[in-house]
């Protein structure tokens, strides 16, 4: 991801990531799990909020960029982030990833079907959608009230990071690429989040 950055002139803040395998109190974080959850999905859920807290702490107008690890970057994102937040009025949260939740979760074995709602986005533009939540967390901006109010909702670890932001408790302003210019790379469904 650093090779990739390296070529714009953006600020880029890497997180350490948190490894799951190596908590010590895993039992503690997890007490109100729901099912069972791997240390690697508790590492990356503690991650993301180490960057919520990082992006919270911007001035009010400052967006944050989320990119997981395992993010492939098409070559004009930088281009169509721009133009996207140009367009909006105000917002919380800008999906920028391609959704492939439903891959993802065949790729692991997990059916949480019986767990998710169906909600419509609304065209706000020929580039930009009013977002319902979304089950894919590589490649997400945050305003700092967003990340804030992020870090309000999520509370204890019930689940998967993105199954637990899917369920939208705080009442967040949405949007999402139509076309995402960001896709995980599958190869790496196979990677620690998964032990």
């Amino acid at each position: 991801m650093s090779k990739v950055l390296d070529n714009y002139s953006y600020p880029v803040k890497f997180i350490d990531a948190v490894w799951g395998k190596g908590l010590t109190n895993l039992d503690e974080l997890t007490k109100h799990q729901v099912g069972s959850l791997k240390p690697g999905e508790v590492g990356c859920f503690l991650s993301h909020c180490k960057a919520y807290e990082a992006i919270s702490q911007h001035p009010p107008n400052v967006w944050g960029l989320i990119l997981e690890d395992d993010v492939i970057l098409d070559n004009d994102w930088d281009t169509r982030l721009l133009k996207a937040m140009k367009q909006i009025p105000q917002a919380d949260i800008l999906s920028c990833g391609m959704d492939t939740s439903a891959k993802f979760f065949e790729a692991i074995g997990s059916d949480v079907s019986s767990k998710i709602t169906n909600s419509i986005d609304k065209v706000f533009s020929s580039d930009l959608v009013e977002s319902a939540p979304r089950l894919a967390t590589h490649a997400i901006a945050y305003t700092p009230h967003g990340a804030r109010n992020i870090i309000k909702q999520l509370g204890d670890i019930e689940t998967a990071i993105d199954v637990q932001l899917y369920y939208d408790r705080v009442k967040l302003s949405r949007y999402a690429l139509r076309k995402g210019f960001a896709s995980q790379n599958n190869a790496k469904y196979n990677s620690t989040i998964q032990n």
